[in-house]
């Protein structure tokens, strides 16, 4: 177990405040692009109803909502500030409700797409996590996260940053960069893998820092960071990402998002690979039950 409280494992580790929300529209902003050309790409056809976990104050709920205008999309999060920021900026066919989706069932009825983005990384289970949201799909429903594969920075102190906020999360039984692990699991019971990719995203450097410094009061006075860092060395890391900010140039940062779609199956029984495998096999008995009668 890890040196924070037991509570904060499984748990969104970046905060419920107003600050954690200002960052999250900052975030929201930045990588749309991504997410848009995520949801784009990956088959959505005859989707009505789509749950979003995690989702904050909004942010991706209202973007289902708006690429999706012939869905019910229901948002779902713990935290009850953030669903109240939420609720106040909705519109029509957009819902919220509070659960703690990383340990409670998911609504009914089944839904046509399960959405997450940015969750994974702060959970300590992912193979499981993502086994449960299944059972949660509609035949020929679609489970789709979009999370961290790397970020490559070649400013120091945004290594420094990376480097500290890794070893935090890992403390905690969770992974900053889940996207390499989730490509190597297993998929899910009943579905298949239907999209799999690292997207490139370019952030500007100013950008990234605004991000960066505005999570540092989240987790500044946390024993793990407490018992590693001095007050002093946090400081002098805020204002160099402050500095990173205003600064009128930068090179851009590097992010690459694993974005992996799976389809339930809508029939009951083995996937396509396994009915290949076991033809295969079945091929092979008989060949060599024919060298037997000769």
């Amino acid at each position: 177990m890890g040196t924070d409280d037991y509570r904060t494992r499984g748990e969104y580790q970046f905060g419920h405040t107003d600050l954690a929300s200002r960052r999250l529209a900052v975030l929201a902003r930045v990588f749309r692009p991504s997410t848009e050309a995520f949801l784009y790409d990956a088959p959505l056809e005859g989707v009505r109803r789509v749950l979003d976990l995690g989702c904050g104050p909004g942010h991706t709920t209202r973007l289902l909502a708006e690429l999706l205008p012939q869905a019910r999309v229901t948002g779902l999060d713990l935290s009850a500030d953030f669903l109240a920021e939420a609720a106040n900026d909705s519109g029509p066919g957009v819902h919220y409700e509070q659960l703690d989706v990383a340990r409670e069932a998911l609504p009914a009825p089944a839904a046509d797409l399960v959405f997450c983005r940015y969750l994974l990384s702060h959970l300590p289970e992912p193979a499981a996590t993502l086994a449960r949201w299944s059972s949660a799909l509609a035949p020929g429903g679609r489970l789709l996260v979009e999370e961290l594969e790397a970020i490559h920075p070649k400013q120091p102190t945004f290594r420094k940053y990376l480097g500290l906020v890794e070893a935090m999360l890992a403390d905690q039984g969770s992974t900053l960069f889940v996207g390499p692990a989730l490509a190597a699991l297993e998929d899910p019971p009943g579905l298949d893998r239907v999209l799999d990719r690292a997207y490139p995203l370019p952030v500007c450097a100013q950008d990234a820092a605004l991000m960066f410094k505005m999570n540092v009061p989240n987790w500044r006075d946390r024993p793990f960071i407490r018992a590693r860092h001095s007050g002093e060395e946090i400081a002098a890391l805020e204002a160099e990402l402050e500095r990173l900010h205003q600064a009128a140039e930068g090179e851009p940062v590097l992010w690459e998002l694993r974005q992996m779609a799976w389809r339930r199956r809508a029939r009951c029984g083995p996937s396509r690979l396994v009915m290949e495998r076991a033809l295969r096999q079945c091929r092979a008995c008989q060949g060599g039950f024919q060298v037997l009668k000769s």
